[in-house]
């Protein structure tokens, strides 16, 4: 009787992680909520970086993150 009531609460732990995860994604299950939300130009940037394969110059890392500063 023991044993099913365990095997009973392991079943419902693990349905209830499985539709989380279904509902709100992998990502966010991962603290997101404290990510900073960058800017649209800091979003670019990081694409054009990923899509070249080129880092960012030191002038346009200083300008993007003197941009975000000020907003």
């Amino acid at each position: 009787m023991v044993l099913l009531r365990i095997l009973t609460s392991v079943f419902i732990f693990f349905g209830l992680y499985f539709i989380c995860r279904a509902i709100f994604g992998d990502k966010s299950i991962k603290s997101n909520k404290w990510k900073q939300k960058q800017s649209p130009q800091a979003i670019l940037n990081a694409r054009k970086e990923i899509i070249t394969g080129k880092k960012l110059s030191k002038f346009e890392k200083f300008k993007a993150n003197a941009e975000e500063v000020l907003r």
